[in-house]
């Protein structure tokens, strides 16, 4: 039965941790979020860029919107509109039967009206919803066959009746025997492993898209898993920072940019209503609707589609190339910035590896939830875009393939640095940072072979990636003492490739608490900042097992890191781009291993 749950969350959650397919758990029960399909919204996102990326994604091609979730979850029956959700799981476990350990497993249709079980001497008991269940890489999710699972396999018990019995105090699976009351029964441990003496093979269903919208034959087994575990969803999404267009941008550069905002405009006076809105407004004024229209037509008729590039792409040159001040200061402003004259920061030796310097008093960054994965999750390439994995598929947020995706728009501020690219290519090609290369290259490759993947070499981000993304989050950690934001709400955007290379710290939120101004007085003094940064990174209090990890230590699987833990360089995760991967402090700083491949001489 659909049922919309009572509460509220973000709408930025929405586009994250409870987007379609996302379990919650609620006072009276736990549910998980519907489909697209179930979800009325009216409310659409301007971001051209955005959008032209998410139809560039495999299997969303039919894309035309990117749309403002709901963030209420309204009480079943209700006439708000809100998202709606599934009860799920179907099976509970009650509390603990007087005098033993056990408790009984029993199914939804079991429970009296009162949403309590029975049992045969008119005794009730208050019952949760079971924290294990199956899953499987394609996204898949159910409960647990317990019949199948508990007899082996064998559907012949006549009258199943299960219970939970757990025979230590950890509540580990290897600790929860799951018998019936014929007496099979069978350690809940032996589920791990996937396979067919385990779960079984998955059988395809999604509870999120309602009855009926189950996948025949999906080929993986399933896995156990736990209900509020944090592999049982990952949310991809792609982010953009909104940019103005170039001065020297032709009409029909920006009527290709909105093309998907206007395309079935059948007026040209329908064009005042798009006024209203900041990026159209910015980008056609001093523009008439008469020109905007012949050249709608023009398009229409000739079938052009624009040509954009990458997501990063556009962000860095307009960070690191264009004129002093970009954008408008005005409150409705999408983007603003100004860029700070070297002599006024470039105040040490330590400033001369950096080439410039914005402030970046407005922005806008736009998010966009494309999908999501159970048990493994695709990682974001250092291009801003998800790395292909044969092995990882994205799970489907809709029965009829919905023709939008839900967004949210963050406002704030940043700071900007960029690097000098003459001095990091010097650094790279020098003997010890490509001894460093080797090591850390060895560790992705014992990761790869793990998890059984094909390794190529351009899986590799490369040492000025690592460098900069290290280097991000010392610059984090010192900024946050003192900017008024704490460092889990100040996020990090990375741009490394031939074009050249920044950092890029900003903060937003969907209200004014985004553009307080401490990030910018911080820019202003970034000298100072960038000390601190690399003054605290050449000692951490882990030292020296910090400093002496190696990425290929089998019995520490972080293969993706050098010298970096959470005593320096790890951060919250929902401020770095890449989940705390590809660090280590040794390339930014000289750290008690004195390896020589540090990029800041700090002597």
């Amino acid at each position: 039965m659909q049922r919309k749950a009572p509460g509220e969350v973000r709408q930025s959650q929405i586009v994250s941790i409870f987007g379609p397919g996302a379990l919650i758990d609620l006072p009276k029960y736990s549910v998980i979020i519907a489909g697209l399909d179930k979800i009325s919204v009216d409310l659409p996102i301007e971001e051209p860029r955005l959008l032209d990326k998410v139809k560039r994604t495999p299997g969303l091609e039919y894309v035309k919107k990117l749309m403002n979730p709901p963030r209420q979850v309204d009480e079943y029956g209700s006439d708000r509109s809100g998202m709606n959700s599934f009860e799920f799981p179907y099976w509970f476990t009650t509390t603990q039967i007087s005098g033993s350990s056990d408790r009984y497993l029993v199914p939804k249709n079991k429970l009296n009206k009162h949403r309590k079980f029975e049992d045969d001497q008119g005794k009730e008991y208050s019952v949760v919803p079971s924290r294990f269940l199956r899953a499987c890489k394609r996204g898949h999710i159910d409960d647990i066959n317990w019949k199948s699972y508990i007899h082996h396999g064998s559907m012949e018990c006549p009258v199943p009746f299960y219970k939970f019995t757990e025979k230590g105090n950890t509540g580990d699976a290897s600790d929860i025997l799951v018998s019936c009351q014929c007496g099979a029964s069978r350690f809940l441990d032996e589920a791990k492993e996937p396979g067919p003496d385990g779960l079984g093979r998955c059988n395809g269903k999604r509870p999120w898209l309602g009855w009926g919208a189950d996948e025949k034959d999906c080929p993986e087994m399933s896995r156990l898993v736990i209900r509020n575990a944090s592999n049982i969803y990952f949310p991809q999404v792609l982010s953009v920072i909104s940019i103005p267009p170039k001065e020297n941008i032709t009409l029909g550069d920006k009527v290709l940019t909105h093309l998907n905002l206007i395309q079935n405009l059948t007026d040209m006076n329908h064009l005042d209503a798009f006024r209203t809105i900041p990026i159209f407004r910015e980008d056609f004024d001093g523009v008439s609707n008469k020109d905007i229209w012949d050249c709608l037509q023009h398009f229409k008729k000739t079938g052009k589609n624009p040509q954009m590039a990458s997501l990063k792409e556009a962000e860095f040159e307009t960070l690191f190339s264009s004129e002093d001040e970009v954008g408008k200061d005005w409150p409705e402003g999408n983007f603003y910035s100004k860029a700070i004259k070297k002599e006024t920061w470039a105040k040490d030796k330590l400033m001369e590896s950096f080439s410039r310097l914005v402030l970046v008093h407005r922005l806008r960054e736009v998010r966009a939830l494309v999908g999501f994965t159970r048990i493994d999750k695709l990682t974001l390439g250092i291009d801003g875009d998800f790395e292909e994995n044969e092995s990882v598929h994205r799970a489907s947020m809709s029965v009829n393939n919905v023709d939008w995706v839900p967004a949210v728009e963050n406002r704030g501020e940043g700071i900007f640095i960029g690097f000098d690219k003459d001095k990091i290519a010097k650094w790279a090609g020098s003997k010890e940072v490509e001894k460093r290369y080797e090591q850390l290259l060895h560790g992705m490759r014992r990761l790869f072979h793990e998890k059984e993947k094909e390794f190529k070499e351009t899986d590799f981000p490369g040492m000025p990636y690592y460098l900069l993304h290290s280097f991000s989050h010392m610059l984090i950690t010192a900024v946050s003492l003192e900017c008024g934001y704490p460092a889990s709400s100040i996020k990090e955007r990375i741009y490394c490739s031939d074009n050249g290379y920044g950092v890029l710290l900003y903060t937003g939120s969907p209200d004014a608490e985004g553009t307080l101004g401490g990030l910018i007085e911080a820019g202003r003094n970034i000298h100072k900042y960038i000390k601190i940064a690399l003054e605290a990174g050449e000692l951490c209090s882990n030292d020296p097992v910090c400093s002496q990890h190696s990425p290929d230590d089998a019995l520490d699987d972080k293969y993706l890191l050098g010298a970096a833990c959470h005593g320096c360089l790890l951060i919250a995760e929902t401020s770095c781009e890449m989940s705390n991967n590809y660090l280590d402090r040794s390339l930014v700083v000289s750290t008690i291993e004195n390896l020589g491949c540090e990029f800041f001489k700090m002597s």
